[in-house]
């Protein structure tokens, strides 16, 4: 079996939930994670399902299609975003740093493999190539 990168975003904050730059925001916010035909198209594993008022995304993708698509996940270079917090009227920016790799997850044989938010991946295999939904009340897969 190939190399398999394991990582997850979710569409919620810009920058917390996902690197907040173009490619990123694209694939999140226009939810081609979450498109049956685009998914087996890159021969991915998909789990994904709401969360509150966000969607998550928990993806395996073979190495070789993390590096040519979204390579700054393999390093562990840092990118930086800003929020601005309103209190008591006024308005403060507060930037944060993060390490790209921080999206990244690796298998522990010892507990359960999940993502943020303890949903969880699927094992990458030519079977699993796909969507499948997650939900978060029942712990279950459901059919979409």
């Amino acid at each position: 079996m190939k190399d398999i990168v394991y990582f997850s975003f979710n569409n919620w904050f810009g920058g917390r939930d996902y690197p907040l730059e173009d490619k990123y925001s694209k694939l999140v916010n226009e939810r081609f994670f979450s498109n049956e035909d685009w998914v087996i198209e890159n021969k991915l594993v998909v789990v994904c399902g709401p969360l509150d008022m966000s969607m998550n995304y928990c993806i395996a993708a073979p190495k070789e299609w993390v590096e040519k698509h979204l390579p700054e996940l393999l390093t562990n270079d840092f990118y930086t975003y800003t929020l601005i917090q309103h209190y008591q009227g006024e308005d403060n920016e507060i930037t944060y740093t993060r390490k790209y790799s921080d999206f990244v997850y690796t298998p522990n044989e010892d507990e359960p493999f999940t993502c943020k938010y303890d949903m969880p991946f699927m094992e990458y295999s030519e079977e699993n190539i796909g969507v499948h939904w997650w939900d978060e009340y029942e712990e279950e897969f459901v059919d979409e």
